[in-house]
């Protein structure tokens, strides 16, 4: 996996933890990620993953995942964390972009 699929993998899992705070991921949340991912992301990420799929996709298709596996916010929090501690400039470049 590159480094910029797994900067999409692991801002799944934030926006997870975030979504399911609560202990439950609302549709409306679900369907506003959907929302910010065609408005904001599919006009500036440009880059090609495996599948021929974007970066927007990524996130949806793992947001879903971690939602049908019963993940917990906690963990996957916890998940991201690591990933920022481990990539701290990769996120920073990321987040300049």
């Amino acid at each position: 996996m590159k480094k910029s699929e797994s900067f999409y993998e692991k801002i799944a899992y934030l926006f997870y933890a975030v979504a399911d705070a609560d202990g439950t991921v609302h549709p409306d949340e679900f369907a506003h990620l959907h929302s910010e991912i065609n408005n904001f992301w599919r006009k500036t990420d440009r880059a090609k993953h495996e599948f021929d799929t974007d970066g927007g996709i990524e996130v949806e298709a793992i947001f879903e995942w971690l939602e049908d596996e019963g993940y917990s916010a906690e963990d996957a929090l916890g998940d991201f964390k690591l990933f920022a501690e481990e990539h701290p400039y990769f996120l920073i470049l990321r987040l300049q972009n």
